[in-house]
């Protein structure tokens, strides 16, 4: 969930709140998994789960780790915030089961998305073209669309799009969807594949 959080700017701090039943070492790992995807594209180096939690303090990042009880709709839930001068960006993500992983809030927004494969993350206005016009640039040059989801806060503002697509788009592609009227901001993540289990 961590690689989400790359696009802020000089990081500061991250921290790992886990809702659920889980052993020390089992935050450890959650904790040294989120720290290194959110310091994969930052970092000169090799980052791993193994040394990142050493790498962040040595940058003088601050990395917490908290577990909760709450009364969510899933049994565990891990979230991930991570801040810098910039602000404070949160993902949470969660178990359905014990295969099916979901992302299921990004910031303030309510989502349902599988973490894998590419990610088109995507901040835009609330007009009904805008599906129509990124979809079409995606078509036009020979992606398919797995999944497109549009989360709303409570409250209005802006949309959060989410476009899972085959494969990774090309920095062409990239700058015409961001010349699409009312697209605020593109941000393309690379998830993998099936999600790695975290746990004792």
């Amino acid at each position: 969930k961590g690689k989400l959080y790359t696009g802020l700017a000089v990081m500061v701090a991250t921290a790992a709140i886990f809702t659920g039943v889980a052993s020390a070492y089992a935050l450890d790992r959650i904790s040294a998994a989120a720290v290194a995807g959110a310091l994969t594209h930052v970092s000169g180096g090799a980052v791993n789960v193994v040394n990142a939690t050493r790498l962040a303090q040595s940058r003088g990042i601050r990395v917490d780790q908290l577990q909760q009880e709450s009364p969510v709709p899933y049994h565990e839930v891990v979230e991930v915030r991570v801040s810098s001068d910039a602000g404070t960006a949160r993902v949470a993500g969660a178990m359905l089961g014990e295969t099916h992983e979901r992302i299921v809030r990004v910031d303030d927004y309510p989502v349902s998305v599988s973490p894998r494969g590419t990610l088109l993350v995507l901040r835009n206005a609330d007009v009904p073209q805008v599906m129509g016009l990124v979809s079409a640039a995606l078509a036009r040059a020979g992606h398919f669309i797995d999944e497109y989801q549009q989360a709303r806060r409570e409250g209005g503002g802006d949309v959060l799009s989410l476009v899972r697509i085959d494969r990774a788009a090309s920095d062409e592609v990239i700058r015409e969807l961001r010349g699409i009227p009312d697209v605020r901001q593109v941000q393309q993540v690379g998830l993998g594949g099936e999600a790695e289990k975290l746990r004792s």
